[in-house]
């Protein structure tokens, strides 16, 4: 299977901004991110805040490009998880 750097590196940037930043996010700020930058429904948001997977298929620039924007709610500390995986 061959990688796309690009995609590997963007996924890389998405994890790292979101374990530095998430803990100062609140959940405004999160639900409004949700709703206008990734375009989730209200009960899209509202299935991750009961723990449910959610995964939407991004708009491209390309049809050669792929982006998916999934999310989950983990109920426990950012240590305990970076820990885990």
């Amino acid at each position: 299977m061959t990688r796309n750097p690009a995609i590997v590196l963007m996924l890389a940037i998405l994890g790292a901004g979101f374990s530095l930043s998430a803990a100062s996010q609140t959940s405004a700020e999160l639900k409004d991110y949700f709703r206008e930058s990734i375009g989730l429904s209200q009960e899209q948001i509202a299935g991750i805040q009961n723990g449910k997977a959610v995964a939407k298929v991004l708009k491209s620039r390309t049809p050669a490009e792929v982006f998916v924007f999934g999310a989950v709610y983990i109920k426990a500390t950012p240590e305990s998880y970076v820990q885990l995986v």
